[in-house]
């Protein structure tokens, strides 16, 4: 939190740090993702960044775009250096240029002998531009061209001063001779030329990229219709720049998960690894995937997407210290890359930090730029399901399906976002189809488990399981095994399945625990969870043990590893189960501290399920201080924020945790506070809600359970006896094997003797 972290509380405080001018600073954030933060994440509200935050920037190397080029960029945004640039007379088109470059063979060693020049802008002979911008085209090229360890690019200061010293006019038309010694000057091996003409209203920019001493010249023509566009022209400019030099390959027909996007190396052996790597990993063959994506990084070892890949393949897993190493090298390697990869790893990097309004920032971006990229409407339509908006999410995943986008992925997020909407049979539609080109594809095939458990169908989510673990075991598919028979009631088959996982992972001794839970277990289900290192889980158990010490102890813990990781998610959970502690415990200005820290939180992302969190913490702390009015509002519209009942527990690669994780915590709170100030009936009706759930309620099985108490005991007081003798046997069956002691137990034993 701001008051825990050294933090810098404003652009000239930031600039000041890193010595560079404020505009610069905003641009490194726009560009290369500089961690700077707004309270309301609005772009008008007060920005602060953390020192260690902006130190691991740095350290990351993406801080590659300094000295003159950066200065120069700066200073042509400035009109009297514009109007300078303006009048500095315009190189001939009449020259040819000869340039030549020793042959590309797909080695490290030959592309780090390339370097490339950009000419200041041609204007057609009789058609002058005047636009104020045009000057400034090269320098924004040499600028998006700069830190690349594949080649180099040649600074503007230097390319006038080598126009300088042979003394000659711009204006005048330039020999061969004159040009062979421009490139000889200049040190390149490639020369760019820009012809920026008058087409009405619009500006045609044509781009030749000619290499020394050849007649080889590839040439490729750009609209620019207003001064909007100018900066999206400049990144599509650079990428193609970046392919004439022959530093990007292009993903080959009929591999259906090559992203429909060029991609990076310089080798050939290196990407058809990745692309080998990627159809293992789509599959659901994480290790083999990863094995094969080491392999590839040792052919090119700056292989961006490569590293992202692995990064993926790692995290599913359950390596996610290892995944986000490997995704910050990506997004490190990612200078060298085209700009569709460099949004793709930065969007894929801010999602797995669980930053979903960056992530869909970034998408959006990525999308704007390359409207035909059905690769940016998955990861679009992704992060518009995570932030809770699945009727976006829909219309975009579809319109990819619509183009011809065959990627799993797709077909999975598209299907989930038709069960988010209560659309099952449209879901089904979607599957179907995927299945129909990827036959017992394990992700498509997930996405009919999940809605076969948001409806309740408990047998049908047992059947499809059965079918993906007949064509290929796996331990995430045991996972599954045992949430469904949980959800059913049956703890011993699931105990089975999670125990079955060998070596145990945190996920399965996670799960564990969970089940634990489930049948009032609190003490082995402490020991579970210690054992998992989930801190946050082992909170939420110490509390409900009455072990305020411990909890608190626990809350912290998961909060310092959530700060440490920077993943958002896990830092909400870490922050509402602390506040809640600190609240339950009396102390109120610790809780509040936590309410602010849920609030700071929301300007990276998770938007409605920060607002959710703070609603129900700023209730707990408004009932613990006797404001119980207070606290049912803020109960209420906490409740009134819940999405749809769509599991899981935050299991990657699928995430769907981070949608509905505080469903049963929200809804018991809400109970209870209804209860407090003698409205039974509004109580009952959270109760009911939360023992409707389905996936919802994976989180925390043991508010399930003491939700038919919870509902029992105000039947037994409203005089409904039937009704209080079905809820309080089904609390007694769920917890029959619960820990010796426990009151509600006692409870619901007296009064049901009472009724028989």
């Amino acid at each position: 939190m701001m008051g825990e972290r050294e933090t810098f509380d404003s652009w000239k405080e930031i600039s000041d740090y890193l010595k560079r001018d404020p505009r610069t600073c905003q641009r490194y954030e726009r560009d290369l993702g500089l961690p700077v933060h707004r309270l309301d994440g609005s772009l008008k509200a007060r920005v602060f960044a953390y020192k260690d935050e902006i130190d691991d920037w740095r350290t990351r190397k993406l801080l590659e775009r300094q000295g003159s080029v950066s200065r120069l960029l700066f200073l042509v945004r400035s009109k009297p250096l514009a109007a300078l640039l303006t009048i500095v007379p315009i190189l001939g088109l009449g020259a040819l240029i000869y340039l030549s470059v020793l042959g590309l063979s797909g080695r490290r060693s030959d592309l780090s002998h390339l370097s490339i020049a950009v000419l200041p802008v041609q204007s057609a002979p009789g058609l002058e531009v005047a636009d104020a911008w045009t000057p400034s085209l090269p320098v924004m090229l040499i600028d998006g061209l700069s830190g690349s360890n594949y080649y180099a690019a040649v600074s503007y200061d230097r390319t006038l001063a080598a126009l300088k010293e042979m003394d000659r006019d711009p204006a005048a038309p330039f020999s061969t001779d004159d040009l062979e010694e421009f490139a000889g000057k200049t040190g390149a091996t490639h020369v760019v030329i820009c012809v920026v003409l008058k087409a009405g209203r619009t500006r045609v920019a044509a781009l030749t990229v000619r290499r020394r001493r050849n007649a080889e010249a590839f040439t490729s023509r750009f609209d620019i219709k207003d001064e909007a566009g100018i900066v999206r022209t400049v990144d599509l400019m650079v990428d193609q720049i970046k392919r004439d030099l022959g530093v990007t390959r292009t993903t080959q027909a009929g591999d259906f998960d090559a992203l429909g996007m060029p991609v990076t190396t310089s080798s050939l052996k290196a990407f058809r690894l990745y692309n080998e790597g990627r159809r293992f990993h789509v599959s659901g063959d994480y290790a083999r995937s990863a094995r094969i994506m080491r392999m590839a990084l040792r052919r090119d070892p700056e292989f961006a997407l490569a590293w992202r890949s692995l990064a993926a393949s790692l995290d599913s897993l359950g390596a996610e210290a290892e995944a986000m190493a490997c995704l910050r090298k990506a997004l490190a390697f990612s200078r060298n890359a085209s700009m569709p990869e460099r949004l793709f790893i930065r969007t894929d990097y801010f999602h797995q930090r669980s930053e979903l309004k960056r992530a869909l920032q970034t998408s959006r971006e990525w999308l704007s730029l390359y409207p035909d990229d059905t690769q940016a409407m998955l990861f679009t339509g992704r992060a518009l399901i995570f932030e809770e908006d699945p009727e976006g999410g829909k219309s975009v995943l579809e319109e990819g399906l619509r183009r011809g986008d065959r990627n799993p992925f797709m077909f999975f997020y598209a299907a989930i976002a038709n069960t988010s909407l209560g659309l099952f049979d449209e879901a089904s539609r979607v599957r179907e189809r995927g299945l129909s080109i990827h036959p017992a594809n394990r992700l498509i095939a997930t996405a009919g488990v999940i809605d076969a458990i948001v409806q309740g169908r408990h047998d049908r989510a047992r059947s499809q399981l059965e079918q993906i673990s007949a064509e290929e075991p796996h331990g995430s598919t045991e996972l599954k095994f045992g949430d469904v028979l949980l959800l059913g009631g049956d703890f011993r088959g699931a105990e089975r399945h999670y125990s079955g996982i060998r070596p145990p992972s945190d996920h399965a001794l996670a799960r564990l625990a969970r089940l634990a839970l489930a049948e009032g277990r609190y003490g082995r289900a402490a020991e579970l969870a210690a054992e998992a290192e989930d801190h946050a889980l082992l909170a939420h158990i110490e509390s409900r043990r009455g072990r305020l010490s411990e909890a608190l102890g626990a809350a912290s813990k998961a909060l310092k590893k959530a700060e440490e990781q920077g993943d958002c998610y896990t830092e909400l959970v870490a922050l509402h189960i602390k506040g809640a502690i600190e609240a339950l415990a009396g102390r109120l200005e610790a809780a509040k501290a936590c309410a602010v820290g849920i609030t700071e939180g929301s300007a990276r992302g998770l938007g409605r399920g920060h607002e959710r969190a703070g609603l129900c913490l700023g209730g707990l702390i408004a009932s613990a201080e006797g404001r119980h009015g207070l606290a049912e509002k803020e109960f209420e519209a906490a409740v009134g924020l819940l999405p749809r009942d769509v599991p899981y527990l935050d299991d990657r690669p699928y995430q769907i945790g981070v949608v509905a994780g505080m469903h049963a915590t929200v809804l018991y709170a809400a109970g209870q506070e209804c209860e407090k100030a003698g409205k039974q009936a509004l109580a009952l009706g959270h109760y009911l809600k939360l023992m409707g759930l389905n996936g919802g309620r994976l989180q925390h099985p043991d508010l399930y359970a003491l939700s038919h108490y919870a509902a029992g005991r105000i039947r037994h007081d409203q005089g409904d006896l039937e009704g209080a003798r079905e809820s309080l046997t089904r609390f007694l069956e769920l917890w029959k094997n619960a820990d010796p002691g426990l009151p509600e137990v006692e409870d619901a034993r007296k009064r049901l003797a009472a009724l028989t």
